[in-house]
């Protein structure tokens, strides 16, 4: 550790305070200069974490957004709470074969 991380004075540190929320879940955002934000959504269950990154930006009263891994599949929402769900839509179909990556058609069963 560098000398300036001198921790021998702190008081009320607790190891591993954050621990479990930490493991629950977290999500990093970056702001990129032309308006859109990258988000890595870090989901944990149990031992069981996935990384889910997705841009978005707003335009008007709508968001708009794509799964980095899937950048053709965009959807949209009214609020980032309603974009985040139809992006875990869109992965869900992609992981069950509703959505055909090779030609992006929704496969109807």
């Amino acid at each position: 550790m560098l000398p300036e991380y001198d921790f021998a004075n702190m008081k009320g540190g607790v190891r591993g305070r954050y621990y479990k929320a930490y493991r629950e879940g977290h999500t990093v955002e970056i702001h990129k200069a032309d308006g859109t934000t990258s988000v890595q959504s870090h989901i944990g269950r149990d031992e069981l974490t996935s990384t889910v990154e997705y841009t978005y930006w707003q335009d008007g009263d709508t968001f708009l957004g794509f799964l980095n891994d899937h950048p053709d599949y965009w959807t949209q929402g009214d609020t980032r709470s309603e974009l985040i769900e139809n992006l875990k839509d869109i992965l869900a179909d992609i992981a069950s074969g509703e959505v055909s990556l090779a030609t992006g058609k929704l496969i109807l069963r």
